[in-house]
């Protein structure tokens, strides 16, 4: 009896070291290896490429998507399906697999348009192995998906901030301009830590606009959640000012009065904003 209650002691102990050591060495997801920000900087340098590219358009519904409908909002699109299909926590908005089905690209049209995705994704960072990993998950999604073109959003509260404000499309047009008027202003970009930040190559100008979307869009009333770091975590070697922060408010107030958005539902998207003020402003 001894022996045997040895021998399963020394068993057992043998099968928890393992699974401690496969722990140990779990590989990671594919979101896990790439990231938001390099996701989103690929999706953004694919859109850009894709719809001014001369075969492409040569495709009349290409051509039609590409002045139909805003980037930003095609943005925004491809990286929360790429950032799902890899295996993050973002809610599509739309289904790419079955919207690229229904473009209707001819073989030679699409097999540049895979040349193109790719130089997209490399500018962006991603490795080789990575892609191709991520383009085997695609074409598996485009295979099963049926044709199908994006319909008008419908919303689950119409009144809702998100829906007043029209949805995702008009939510990510105000924060493409918003983050490229922000990145040309002298008050914010004389802060090093920021200026830092933004060439480290950890974050990326289409992760913050994905990101910012996502975070708005939730807060709105939206059907997402925000998936990027906390407001503290994101912004504490920042050292934002409060000029900085008087600055960006005021560039977003012209932004949404451009875009013709009332005074009402300005208020409670800065009403929403400034919950987070002393998690962003430190000194």
């Amino acid at each position: 009896m001894k022996q045997k209650a040895m021998t399963l002691v020394v068993a057992l102990t043998i099968s928890s070291l393992a699974i401690v050591a496969n722990a140990g060495t779990t590989k990671k997801s594919l979101y896990e290896r790439i990231g938001i920000h390099t996701i989103a900087q690929a999706a953004s340098n694919c859109i850009d490429m894709e719809f001014a590219d001369s075969m492409l358009l040569m495709n009349e519904t290409v051509k039609m998507e590409a002045t139909s409908v805003p980037k930003p909002l095609m943005k925004y699109g491809l990286t929360s399906y790429m950032a799902h299909l890899a295996g993050g926590p973002q809610v599509p908005s739309i289904d790419v697999a079955a919207l690229d089905k229904a473009l209707n690209l001819t073989p030679e049209q699409r097999a540049h348009a895979w040349e193109e995705r790719e130089v997209a994704f490399t500018k962006a960072g991603m490795r080789k192995a990575d892609f191709m990993e991520l383009k085997a998950m695609y074409l598996k999604k485009f295979d099963m998906a049926k044709p199908m073109m994006p319909s008008e959003e419908k919303f689950m509260k119409p009144d809702s901030l998100y829906a007043r404000l029209g949805g995702i499309a008009p939510l990510s047009m105000v924060v493409n301009d918003f983050v490229d008027k922000l990145a040309m202003d002298s008050t914010v970009m004389s802060n090093k830590n920021v200026v830092k930040s933004l060439t480290s190559g950890k974050v990326s100008v289409g992760g913050i606009k994905y990101l910012v979307t996502e975070q708005l869009a939730a807060a709105a009333g939206g059907p997402f959640k925000y998936t990027g770091r906390t407001m503290k975590e994101s912004h504490k070697d920042l050292m934002i000012s409060e000029k900085e922060w008087q600055a960006s408010a005021g560039i977003l107030k012209n932004v949404l009065d451009m875009y013709k958005v009332p005074a009402k539902e300005q208020g409670e998207i800065f009403a929403a904003i400034s919950a987070s003020h002393n998690d962003i402003v430190k000194k």
